[in-house]
């Protein structure tokens, strides 16, 4: 297992994985890509994956910022 920072090359995988738990709202790939992007860059966003031979079973979304 490889636990590593998401890339911009992740998008698809990433969206597919969110499809699969996403039960009370319809994903749209055209504002998740949006959303992803604006993730990747914001220094203050920790977006971490888990894979094992390049299959990515996991991921992490977490945010630095004052309590």
């Amino acid at each position: 297992m490889n636990i590593r920072k998401v890339e911009q090359s992740d998008v698809e995988k990433i969206f597919n994985l969110t499809k699969q738990f996403a039960t009370s709202f319809k994903t749209d790939y055209k504002l998740f890509k949006i959303s992803f992007n604006a993730l990747i860059e914001e220094p203050s966003v920790c977006f971490l994956l888990a894979e094992e031979n390049h299959y990515i079973f996991a991921y992490c979304l977490g945010f630095d910022h004052y309590t």
